[in-house]
């Protein structure tokens, strides 16, 4: 597949006035102002339109969880240690949120799990598909992690307070 005429802002270099994008198998294989489009090739004249990359939003919650009336919530365990989590698997690939994101140029995530001190297994998932296996591009590429809370959030203690009373700051600290 070519994309041809397009203008392109690659992430890198300055943008290309009428360049072309060639891919195959869903790889970019060439981009530029005097690639060669293949043979065979299917080619889309963009005619001037922009070409972006597409962003990727290297720690969230979306597809794990969802906001609203409708909304589900599998992103966060009560557990303390939850490394067997496999976010892939509670991947959602109909929240409400996976279009916001896609018309705002986010295209691929890595869906994080939380609570506890370690949430689960990292998923980097690609925001089209309609199911989970469609989506995975890496299934299990880190662990999620939690820091325990040392102290206060702020406000009249300023930021020291102690979250735990039975242990001292020193403690927590270590």
């Amino acid at each position: 597949m070519a994309i041809t005429n397009a203008k392109i802002f690659p992430i890198a270099k300055p943008p290309i006035d009428r360049g072309t994008i060639v891919m195959r198998d869903g790889i970019i294989e060439a981009v530029g102002a005097n690639v060669t489009v293949p043979p065979g090739a299917q080619v889309i004249d963009a005619a001037g339109a922009e070409v972006y990359p597409g962003f990727i939003d290297a720690s969230t919650p979306t597809g794990l969880s969802d906001p609203g009336a409708g909304g589900f919530s599998d992103a966060d365990e009560m557990l303390d240690f939850n490394p067997a989590l496999r976010a892939q698997v509670a991947f959602h690939n109909d929240s409400e949120a996976i279009p916001v994101m896609r018309a705002n140029g986010i295209t691929t995530v890595a869906a994080t799990p939380g609570g506890g001190l370690v949430g689960g297994q990292v998923a980097v998932m690609d925001l089209d598909g309609f199911t989970w296996e469609e989506s995975t591009v890496g299934a299990s590429v880190g662990m999620a992690f939690q820091f325990p809370r040392l102290g206060g959030g702020g406000g009249r203690g300023g930021g020291r307070g102690n979250a735990n009373p039975d242990r001292n700051y020193d403690e927590l600290k270590k």
